[in-house]
């Protein structure tokens, strides 16, 4: 169905309309010299000679190696230089790699969200307290502003975290660390980034929500205008998600009258330069879009909205959106007003023209420029700033080269008609035979011979031309206010006073952050979380401020990592209240490790908190040591007891065995006398007495024996 409800005629005059501010938004950057400026800039950042049309292929990205050689004939005079030193390149790839580092240094998103001091909330917070009648109507009045004075402060501050952690999502779901790289480089390059977001952009839902969203219609029949708005607003929250995305600069077409900042004007045009037929289709199947329009378009060759470009036929097709208040003014001076509309046009046909997707009236492109640039949006870019050292590095190097292509080998003078080559080609090289040709054999002719040729040296100007080239290096430092150190170049050996140098070097880009903070970060997450009020979950909606942490970032980096390292003794003491978690994550975004990646899980902490509960190690060890040598002592003394008792027990056996060795004595002299001739019989011996039952093994092992 169109998509706006328009004649035919009305649908013209309103093109008519757009396009006339499409021309006019082309002629102010035109007369403002951008386009010219912005295709000067990268070429010479491809290492292109932009006075002369001289183009090179880049050898190095530092000034160790920036030369380059031509890639295409130049018509000059002959014997001189071309050659293209690049210095523009690798100051601008250090200048936009130190600001991304220092804005993303783990791909944190550096902003936080804060509730908002004075907020809405307790406004009528105070009003409700001094007027108990409005209490009681403001149920009548807002459900969900009463639900929220009846909450505790808690709600809102879980609410806030919420949107934080939604907004989080969404921004790394599209990338937008690397749309931000994108916007500085572009930024360091011409002079201008431009970052769009939030903007819907279409995403696929499940098939069951998408077999709810085709039935939803059918059961409001009798009602199909809520059916409608219930199905725009489930596809609104649903099928569209908010996106970022970095566009360049050419393709940003501001209002002439803006100034200094787009969002002073009343439109914005953005080129989209090739939209393909697939893509054409595939926008027939939003039902956001005017398929009719798209059928049209379809039908035609593609035209061009610019007067310096011509499109093929089947060559892709310009798309062209325009953001800003829309109207239609007819013949009889009467004004038709649409409200802040989003309008997209291919082939000057409008083929989808929405309402803002966001109550606040503000483009979603976020500009950061470089340089300020006065009295306009864009910015002064690095290759800018160095043009004059780059045609001065360039001019001496030639001289240089032309110079040593003349002293790099004598000038030869020739005397005609004394000798002549012997192969009849008078190009030298060496071992070339040579004939007299004039005067007798003898000693004069060949002395008349050596002087036919004489060699005439060049002056070699080296010493007189590296002070200009190091004059323009050093100019090129100044411009930009980019040290060498930033290209890893050492520019002293001093412990300590390459970091002072460094940081003193990083001021311009520490005031580049700060405009990042508060052009592009600050109005982008506030834009957000606004999405968040209006299409996210009732539990996250609230009232909270945004807070930049680009800066924040760079001082945690450059300031503050000598100080986390001097109280890193102090974090345990409980005195200094100091948290160790806290401390530990700022000290690792010092040397951009991700603290997330190193995070416990829930089961380690879990585990962890097991192990506080259980005794202390040190303990169970003095325990075990303790009861050791209790253990140790009673063996002690059990052994000392079995050597007493073995002792005692075996004095009592020498003891016996002298008592039986007696009576065995006193046995054997009654022997002796029965065996006398007498023949008297002698009385038997007594029977020795047993022997104690001793544990004489027992104690033996106890002993060790």
């Amino acid at each position: 169905m169109p998509v706006l409800d328009l004649s035919e005629e009305q649908h013209d005059l309103l093109v008519q309309s757009i396009k006339e501010e499409r021309e006019a938004a082309i002629a102010a950057r035109t007369k403002a010299g951008l386009p010219a400026i912005w295709d000067k800039a990268r070429r010479q950042f491809r290492g292109e000679d932009v006075e002369q049309g001289r183009g090179g292929f880049e050898k190095g990205e530092t000034l160790d190696s920036p030369a380059s050689t031509p890639k295409r004939p130049i018509s000059e005079k002959k014997g001189g230089s071309s050659v293209v030193v690049n210095i523009t390149r690798p100051y601008t790839v250090a200048g936009t790699a130190r600001v991304a580092d220092i804005l993303l240094p783990t791909n944190r998103l550096p902003f936080n969200l804060k509730q908002t001091p004075v907020s809405d909330l307790e406004v009528l917070r105070g009003v409700v307290n001094s007027n108990p009648q409005l209490q009681q109507a403001l149920p009548l009045l807002s459900e969900s502003l009463a639900a929220k004075l009846a909450a505790e402060s808690d709600v809102v501050k879980v609410a806030t975290e919420k949107a934080a952690a939604l907004i989080r999502d969404w921004m790394k779901e599209s990338n937008w660390a690397g749309a931000t790289r994108k916007q500085i480089n572009e930024a360091g390059q011409v002079g201008t980034g431009v970052i769009k977001a939030p903007f819907p952009k279409r995403r696929k839902v499940t098939p069951e929500m998408q077999q709810v969203l085709d039935l939803l219609p059918t059961v409001f029949e009798d009602d199909p205008v809520t059916g409608d708005l219930l199905v725009a607003e489930l596809s609104m929250r649903l099928e569209y998600a908010p996106h970022t995305e970095c566009i360049k600069v050419e393709n940003c077409f501001p209002d002439g009258d803006c100034g200094s900042n787009i969002q002073n004007g009343r439109y914005f045009f953005e080129l989209v330069p090739e939209i393909t037929r697939r893509q054409l289709l595939e926008y027939k199947d939003d039902p956001s879009y005017d398929a009719e329009a798209i059928t049209k378009v379809l039908e035609e060759d593609p035209k061009s909205g610019l007067k310096d470009r011509k499109l093929k036929k089947g060559s892709p097709y310009e798309l062209w959106i325009r953001t800003g208040h829309l109207e239609l003014r007819e013949d009889n001076n009467n004004k038709q007003q649409f409200g802040f509309q989003v309008t997209t046009l291919v082939n000057d046909i409008i083929i989808k023209s929405k309402q803002y997707w966001l109550d606040t009236e503000r483009f979603p492109y976020h500009i950061l420029c470089w340089e300020p640039r006065e009295g306009c949006w864009a910015g002064i870019g690095i290759a800018e700033q160095i043009e004059t050292a780059q045609r001065g590095v360039n001019a001496a190097v030639r001289a240089l080269m032309d110079n040593m292509g003349f002293s790099v080998g004598p000038q030869i003078l020739e005397m005609d008609g004394l000798i002549e080559p012997a192969d009849g080609d008078w190009t030298m090289h060496a071992y070339k035979r040579w004939k007299v040709k004039k005067g007798l054999p003898g000693a004069d002719a060949m002395a008349d011979a050596k002087q036919a040729l004489a060699f005439l040296e060049f002056q070699n100007y080296l010493p007189q031309i590296m002070p200009v080239i190091e004059f323009w290096l050093k100019m090129a430092e100044n411009t930009t206010g980019l040290s060498m150190q930033l290209q890893g170049q050492a520019v002293t050996d001093a412990v300590g006073v390459s970091q002072q140098l460094l940081n003193s070097s990083t001021t311009n880009l520490r005031m580049i952050v700060k405009h990042w903070d508060d052009d592009t970060c600050s109005p982008m997450v506030t834009d957000f979380y606004e999405w968040v009020q209006l299409y996210g979950p009732e539990e996250a909606k609230g009232d909270a401020v945004v807070e930049p942490l680009g800066s924040a970032n760079l001082i945690v980096r450059e300031l503050q990592q000598q100080a986390l390292l001097q109280i890193g003794d102090r974090v345990l003491q409980p005195v200094y209240d100091i948290s160790p978690a806290k401390w530990m994550k700022m000290y690792l975004e010092g040397f951009q490790v991700d603290h997330e990646s190193l995070a416990m899980t829930k089961e380690e902490k879990q585990q962890l908190q097991q192990a506080e509960q259980e005794p202390d190690v040190k303990e169970k060890v003095a325990e075990i040591e303790a009861a050791a040598q209790r253990d140790v002592a009673a063996l002690k003394d059990e052994t000392e007891r079995l050597k007493l008792a073995l002792e005692a027990q075996t004095e009592n056996v020498n003891k016996q065995l002298q008592i039986f060795q007696s009576l065995l004595d006193a046995s054997n002299k009654d022997l002796d006398r029965e065996v006398k001739p007498e023949g008297r019989a002698s009385a038997p011996a007594p029977a020795p007495a047993p022997a104690p039952d001793i544990a004489v093994d027992e104690a033996l092992d106890l002993l060790g024996a």
